[in-house]
């Protein structure tokens, strides 16, 4: 089973690549990005990564 993950920057650069790397890995799914802290959770509560 995948684990899933939400990426966190503010950099919306650094979360493209990042996003790009995990999706290339059998093991990961990305379900959400976020740019700050208080999106990062809210994000988190509703998507319940993994």
């Amino acid at each position: 089973m995948a684990k899933s993950v939400l990426i966190v920057d503010d950099n919306a650069f650094v979360r493209k690549a990042l996003c790009e790397m995990f999706r290339r890995e059998d093991d990961l799914d990305v379900c959400g990005e976020a740019e700050n802290g208080r999106d990062a959770i809210e994000k988190a509560q509703q998507l319940r990564p993994t």
